[in-house]
């Protein structure tokens, strides 16, 4: 996933993320409103982006493409989708003036440095997803990936953090306040948190 999200950006591309769990409707109705052609997704994903239509480049596989030069570069870095709970689902452009501006704001702000562990928790359908990738990136920090099997159980994840020596994780407050719960629980575990991000949707 990291891998494609910069091979999209060095390309001149912005990236749009779909997700195969949603309704079929809505994915349709995401692909006509932002007129996507192209995805890149892997084995397990094939058959659901090719039947919508879309042309598919699997990023598990080798291709003999040749380099080519890129003209431009796309203002925008990503497209996110609002959840459609107030009818159709919009597309939102983050550019990325905006982004590396966030960027270098962390990267003097945080304490984010070479050897630090991040958790990398959001889904990249989410706007947070882009720090948690990316200051990792620019600082010389390593991200840990995880699935929903851990990102649901907030004792899995509570051992994650602890087993992985994780020193920075930027979480919803909910999933904040399960994982304060899980830690009160056992309180004599050292941990290596150094830095907590959270945001609450106003």
């Amino acid at each position: 996933m990291v891998v494609s999200v910069l091979a999209i950006l060095k390309a001149g591309k912005a990236y749009l993320p779909l997700d195969p769990t949603y309704p079929t409707l809505r994915l349709e109705q995401i692909l006509a409103d932002s007129n996507v052609r192209v995805c890149l997704t892997n084995a397990t994903d094939e058959a659901c982006f090719a039947s919508l239509g879309l042309t598919v480049i699997r990023a598990d596989l080798d291709y003999a493409f040749e380099p080519l030069p890129v003209p431009q570069r796309n203002a925008t870095a990503c497209i996110l989708y609002t959840s459609g709970s107030t009818g159709k689902p919009k597309g939102v452009c983050l550019g990325q003036a905006g982004l590396l501006n966030l960027l270098k704001w962390q990267q003097i702000h945080s304490v984010a440095a070479p050897g630090l562990q991040t958790l990398q928790f959001c889904h990249l359908s989410f706007d947070a997803s882009f720090q948690e990738i990316f200051v990792p990136l620019i600082t010389g920090g390593t991200i840990h990936l995880v699935d929903d099997s851990c990102r649901l159980d907030a004792g899995r994840l509570l051992n994650y953090i602890r087993q992985n020596r994780i020193h920075r994780v930027f979480l919803p407050y909910v999933v904040l306040q399960y994982l304060a719960e899980a830690a009160d629980e056992a309180p004599d575990v050292t941990d290596n948190l150094l830095e907590l991000i959270t945001a609450v949707s106003s």
